[in-house]
């Protein structure tokens, strides 16, 4: 896929960098999300029109016309992309377009809303997780980075399946990760690009992707 009409983006990383641009995302079929994403979002169309989808692509070349490969996953944008195609908006979209395997990818950040020790009892009466360095190539449950590994979860779609049932049930409650709290802060482990793939969505807030872009 060869792209024109580029500003590159200077990034704090000097081994980084991205690249501003417009497309219409409403025509191409090769972008995918990641996450899933809520029903009452208050996305509008002023807002689609004035900020830009985050997409991480993987560069074949860099020159005046820039190749990227077919496959665009974003990484910052999910209710905007399902406002424009369910609203079937056909027209150009500002984007920024970024090394997806040099992004950093973090767990989204969760404040504990229980008792850590009443947390604690749960994941191990629920599947095992224990703070026990024996499973430590297993999915982790960290409660303030302290990591408890799963004897029975061995994977990390059933291991992000149960931090949205956790959600669900109000144990827990996302909070962005640049925003610092007095309460006890539940992390999972983190997720990789690899992990990405056309079809399948990780649950709502699993990610928190950097840099972030306000442009």
């Amino acid at each position: 896929m060869k792209i024109t009409n580029l500003e590159r983006i200077e990034l704090e990383n000097k081994a980084s960098f991205a690249y501003k641009t417009k497309l219409n995302v409403f025509k191409l079929n090769n972008i995918f999300p990641h996450e899933e994403t809520i029903d009452n979002s208050n996305i509008t169309y002023d807002i689609v029109r004035n900020s830009r989808l985050v997409l991480g692509v993987e560069f074949i070349s860099e020159d005046d016309i820039v190749e990227i490969e077919d496959k665009l996953f974003i990484l910052d944008g999910h209710h905007r992309f399902k406002f424009i195609n369910e609203n079937k908006i056909d027209e150009d979209i500002g984007v920024v377009l970024i090394d997806i395997k040099k992004v950093s990818i973090s767990s989204y950040n969760c404040q504990l809303m229980v008792d850590k020790d009443e947390f604690s009892k749960k994941i191990y009466k629920d599947h095992k997780f224990k703070n026990n360095p024996q499973f430590s190539s297993n999915p982790f449950i960290s409660i303030n980075k302290e990591k408890y590994f799963s004897e029975k979860i061995l994977n990390l779609k059933d291991l992000y399946a149960y931090k949205k049932l956790l959600i669900q049930k109000k144990i827990i409650n996302p909070s962005p990760n640049n925003i610092k709290h007095d309460t006890d802060i539940i992390q999972f482990s983190p997720l990789s690009y690899r992990d990405f793939e056309k079809g399948y969505l990780f649950p709502y807030k699993s990610t928190w992707i950097t840099p972030r872009f306000d442009c």
